[in-house]
């Protein structure tokens, strides 16, 4: 029987009757089932699978239990129905509509740690077994500790994000650098030499002026687009972390030698900035951590140290709202 569902949220208050200790409490919640039209069967039988015992039926052979005071109705006030159920069997019943075309919406939340390490503690951290290898929960949270208790290993940030599937997402921490990408240098002679125009020109300073200036942002960059599997057991990530560290400043001015005893030198520098860049496609399980990078780089004041990415994702489902006795 192909169906089109389609979770739709609506804001209400739950409260369930008081039951027993050792029973399962209920929970009446509201789901959006559009009416299941057939090209090939009886009118009398599309009819029968929009009823409430169809729907009922229809979830019974998908697993769902049907525990006493629990139902599928109708609701009076909202074009929906309302399914009374535990916990459990709710669950059971968004894992039903979660492969169909229009089941409960899903969100991905996808974290990135952005770290650095020296030497040592990569090798400590045995890091270069670890990048390019995918992370289960429990063995991330184990290794997160023991960065955060190694000598030479640093947690520069961890963005975060909650996203759609296929939606684009980016986050970006960042100080703007502005610099010019031309000179305008004028030398300057000494006032005797300038007067003496038969005497060699001697110059004791050169004025600079910067031209054409361009901006590079240096932080942290991540962006990133999601994409969930129909079963919802896979999430598809495109993804770009990158990390542009504080530049080291080089001068491209050249002394003029002109007799003088101390030669002018113009102020010429460009900047240079160390970049981390990761740019690819993978496919991880949700609340799994896919580690990226480990190259190295020579930081102005840090010094050699290797870059790492764990990229985190995890599905996050809108529930269906939980409705009250009154408003069904």
């Amino acid at each position: 029987m192909n169906r089109l569902f389609l979770l739709l949220p609506l804001l209400a208050l739950a409260a369930a009757p008081a039951r027993g200790a050792d029973e399962p409490a209920l929970v009446a919640r509201a789901y959006v089932l559009p009416y299941a039209s057939g090209c090939f069967v009886s009118a009398e039988t599309v009819e029968k699978e929009n009823s409430e015992s169809g729907w009922k039926d229809f979830f019974s052979q998908c697993g769902v239990e049907w525990p006493e005071g629990s139902y599928v109705r109708r609701s009076r006030n909202f074009d929906c129905w309302i399914v009374r159920n535990t916990e459990e069997n709710h669950l059971r019943i968004r894992e039903i509509l979660r492969p169909l075309d229009g089941g409960p919406a899903l969100q991905v939340r996808v974290q990135t740690h952005f770290c650095a390490f020296t030497p040592a503690a990569f090798e400590a951290l045995e890091l270069s077994e670890t990048v390019g290898t995918m992370l289960a929960p429990d063995a991330w949270k184990a290794l997160r500790r023991r960065i955060v208790a190694t000598e030479g290993a640093e947690v520069l940030g961890c963005p975060a994000m909650l996203l759609q599937t296929g939606a684009q997402g980016t986050v970006t921490t960042d100080v703007e650098y502005i610099f010019p990408t031309e000179f305008d240098v004028t030398m300057l002679e000494s006032a005797a030499t300038a007067a003496d125009t038969n005497a060699p020109a001697q110059f004791v300073a050169a004025a600079v002026e910067p031209q054409n200036f361009q901006t590079r942002e240096v932080g942290q960059r991540f962006q990133v687009t999601p994409r969930v599997s129909p079963s919802g057991s896979c999430i598809s990530l495109d993804l770009t972390p990158s990390l542009v560290l504080p530049p080291t400043w080089r001068n491209y001015g050249s002394p003029v030698l002109d007799g003088a005893a101390d030669p002018v030198k113009p102020e010429l520098e460009q900047p240079f900035f160390p970049v981390a860049y990761v740019a690819t496609s993978v496919d991880i399980r949700s609340g799994y951590t896919v580690a990226l990078g480990g190259g190295a780089l020579d930081e102005p004041v840090a010094g050699r140290r290797f870059h790492v990415f764990f990229v985190t994702a995890s599905l996050v489902e809108m529930e269906p709202p939980i409705i009250s006795e009154p408003d069904l």
